[in-house]
């Protein structure tokens, strides 16, 4: 098995209808057709795992996947029903091979409304909820750093939603995946 590389071993379209696929023995296997409207695939640190949210179209409920290289395996390791009624996974990032964090947004709406973010083991599937906001704000500009930081802007609208101010945060997960 070769490592997990965009442009050579995994093929992800940008400017075409989306779809993915991987390269193992030197045939290429789809794992995600275009009729799924997969997103961009998020691949972990030692390249051996990659990670997408299907279908990932604008009023869609989506869900994460997880290709695993060394098993051949797609599974689903979180679906939107967990993200709770009209809501969705919106953004997948990894934090190590093991941990990866999940923002949960609302399927439907043209605002931006990114409300709940997550911690997800993938070994052993548990959820941990890092952060949740108002029904007036939204999480945005989600950055994994490499002191096992994350830092994301916090907007709040007003009543109307037509204005709004945004405060940059940080948070140490570190304190969550040792608790696990």
């Amino acid at each position: 098995m070769s490592e997990l590389i965009i442009n050579e071993s995994v093929l992800y379209p940008e400017n075409e209808p989306p779809f993915i696929k991987i390269k193992r023995e030197g045939k290429w296997e789809e794992i995600s057709k275009i009729d799924d409207y997969p997103s961009k695939p998020e691949i972990n640190a030692d390249k051996t795992k990659l990670a997408f949210i299907s279908p990932y179209e604008f009023e869609m409920a989506g869900d994460v996947w997880l290709y695993d290289a060394l098993k051949d395996e797609n599974r689903k390791i979180f679906s939107h029903d967990q993200a709770g009624e009209g809501s969705s996974a919106s953004y997948i990032h990894w934090v190590d091979n093991e941990h990866m964090v999940i923002l949960i947004g609302y399927t439907i709406g043209t605002i931006s409304s990114n409300h709940t973010l997550y911690l997800l083991n993938i070994e052993d599937n548990k959820l941990q909820q890092l952060l949740q906001v108002e029904n007036s704000q939204d999480i945005r500009n989600v950055k994994i750093n490499n002191d096992k930081t994350i830092s994301f802007d916090i907007a709040t609208y007003n009543e109307e939603s037509t204005e709004y101010h945004s405060e940059g945060r940080t948070l140490d997960f570190r304190d969550f995946i040792a608790n696990e």
